[in-house]
């Protein structure tokens, strides 16, 4: 490949990396949501059986 088409090609491979971590990201974060959000239950669960 030629120095500017390789240089496209490896930004537009970093363009997908990136997207791809920021999914990534995304998702860890809305199960991290979810997990908190059963523990809460859970606990307030505990708590008022008491």
């Amino acid at each position: 490949m030629t120095g500017g088409l390789a240089a496209a090609v490896d930004a537009k491979d970093a363009q997908v990396t990136k997207q791809r971590a920021e999914q990534r990201t995304e998702t860890i974060d809305g199960l991290v949501r979810i997990v908190g959000a059963q523990a809460g239950i859970v606990l307030d669960c505990r708590n008022s059986t008491r």
